[in-house]
């Protein structure tokens, strides 16, 4: 999770803390730190993605 995190933020991965992570079956909800703000992401299967960024929806 910290990998994907930093890449997405163009960050290194030692700059990312996990505050909290809710798992569940085959999904999760995770609330990152990074320079002091906190950021959620979601996963589904084996996705992440940013909390509320919808990769599948057309713009």
């Amino acid at each position: 999770m910290e990998k994907f995190v930093a890449i997405d933020n163009g960050i290194e991965e030692k700059e990312v803390t996990i505050i909290r992570a809710q798992n569940g079956f085959g999904s999760g909800i995770y609330t990152a730190c990074i320079k002091g703000q906190p950021i959620k992401y979601q996963k589904i299967g084996t996705i992440f993605m940013r909390e509320g960024n919808n990769p599948f929806k057309n713009n």
